[in-house]
């Protein structure tokens, strides 16, 4: 009798873990990671419910905020290369579909970070920068033509030195 039970029992279970598996599967129910190596980056992400969680991009990375830059920047070419790639080569399924559509939102909603590191040119960049400022405020007040030309001019100028 006990060999019964014990052999109703395991069958229950491996039935019940089946269909577990297949319903985490179907709604992606459980957080999943990745890492993949893209352009020079390990790229690790995660995703649940079908869904990017975009903070999880490049996460280990975040430490170093240009490596964590460039890590981003490739991820979001990743997501579009990946999605470009499912579109051309379609298959049949839900699994296919739901990966899809996945990838393909995070190649549209994904927003890398972008940083850039530029130095100064020393003192002069900053007197430009502050006339620049003063000629913004001075046709904020005005709004005469002659200050707006004088703005214009200005605050060129100190772009060009940036």
């Amino acid at each position: 009798m006990d060999l019964l039970i014990f052999s109703v029992s395991s069958l229950l279970q491996l039935y019940t873990d089946s269909v577990h598996d297949h319903f985490t599967d179907i709604y992606g129910a459980e957080m999943k990671t990745k890492t993949v190596q893209y352009q020079g980056h390990n790229i690790s992400y995660s995703y649940h419910l079908w869904k990017l969680k975009s903070d999880s991009v490049c996460a280990n990375k975040k430490q170093d905020f240009t490596n964590y830059s460039s890590c981003t920047v490739s991820a979001q070419s990743l997501f579009n290369d990946i999605c470009q790639h499912l579109e051309m080569n379609p298959k049949q399924g839900w699994r296919y579909t739901k990966t899809k559509n996945m990838y393909c939102n995070a190649s549209l909603n994904y927003k890398p970070v972008i940083a850039q590191v530029s130095f100064s040119t020393g003192q002069d960049n900053k007197e430009l920068e502050k006339a620049c400022s003063t000629a913004i405020l001075r046709y904020m007040q005005t709004n005469h033509d002659k200050d707006k030309n004088i703005r214009d001019e200005v605050c060129a100028k100190a772009k060009k030195s940036r």
